[in-house]
């Protein structure tokens, strides 16, 4: 029996959505199941593209954004850090920085760890 208010039991397709969009759903039902016992992990606010303020007063400052860790072999479900030179997080900033995992940053070392992981 059909109604429009059943779920589809056949795979209609493969929806993408970004990892900012997951995790925020992902944080929220974990703060409906755990409730006060529940917080976020303080590297939460790189979901967005996020100026870093070690570089705010700097001529050209930098941007950083989570994103998934990317090696020349492969794309890993793993997260990490990425660094960017332009506000809209498009532009990652130069190799040349990057120090095994992290940055240096105006002597600054950021690291590109990322204290959470999606459950999949």
């Amino acid at each position: 029996k059909s109604s429009s208010l059943n779920c589809h039991f056949k795979n209609l397709g493969t929806f993408v959505v970004s990892i900012a969009h997951y995790m925020r759903a992902y944080f929220n039902y974990q703060a409906l199941n755990y409730g006060r016992d529940f917080s976020l992990p303080g590297d939460v606010g790189f979901l967005n593209c996020v100026m870093l303020k070690e570089t705010a007063n700097d001529e050209y400052p930098l941007y950083a954004k989570i994103g998934c860790q990317h090696r020349d072999t492969y794309t890993s479900t793993k997260l990490q850090l990425i660094v960017y030179s332009d506000k809209q997080c498009s532009q990652v900033y130069s190799d040349e920085e990057m120090k095994g995992d992290g940055y240096d940053v105006n002597g600054y070392f950021l690291s590109n760890k990322v204290s959470f992981r999606p459950p999949f």
